[in-house]
């Protein structure tokens, strides 16, 4: 997405899409747990297993989507002052495969993702200011446990292909993030 003034151009960005038409089969299911410990404090875990067999000949032998999801996590959640919540979240590994742009027929090669872990924390200060409203400011935090990974298949964008931004191609690379924010609650 091409930026103006330092904000998204929505007027000049693009959507783009890659359309796989491979035949599959998917079975699995998920499960949650959650423990409320009092009215403040709340602690949950859920996990999702998913196995998807694609008919296609040259993706049989490979897992092409992760198996295992599992999310881990606790919040401390008061109507006013001081709360926090951290989580844990894992995805299994695989086998994706990724166009390669920089060949002209976009032959796609095979990319391994997954056996990450992403720790999300938030840190903030709830106030009332009237009936019903509150002001909510604090810190979240977005941190690979470990080296940085994608979410998705994706590299970054040949030289050639870029234009004005340093955009990546398919997903782009989850880093350390910290960031400040302000919320109304009315």
């Amino acid at each position: 997405m091409p930026l103006r003034l330092g904000l998204p151009d929505l007027n000049q960005a693009r959507v783009g899409f890659v359309n796989d038409f491979f035949d599959a089969d998917a079975l699995g299911g998920e499960a949650q747990v959650i423990w409320r410990h009092a009215k403040d404090w709340m602690f949950w875990c859920n996990v999702g297993i998913r196995e998807v067999k694609y008919l296609e000949p040259w993706f049989r032998e490979t897992v092409v989507e992760p198996t295992t999801r599992l999310n881990l996590g606790g919040r401390y959640l008061p109507e006013h002052g001081w709360f926090t919540d951290v989580s844990l979240h894992y995805v299994s590994d695989y086998t994706t495969y990724l166009p390669n742009p920089e060949e002209l027929l976009e032959r796609r090669r095979p990319m391994e993702l997954g056996h990450r872990i992403m720790l999300l924390a938030r840190l903030g200060y709830r106030m009332a200011l009237d009936a019903g409203q509150s002001l909510e400011a604090g810190l979240t935090v977005r941190t690979p446990l470990g080296s940085s990974f994608r979410e998705f298949m994706g590299e970054p964008m040949p030289a050639f292909l870029q234009t004005e931004s340093a955009a990546d191609y398919g997903g782009e690379l989850l880093t350390r993030l910290v960031a400040g924010y302000l919320r109304v609650w009315f």
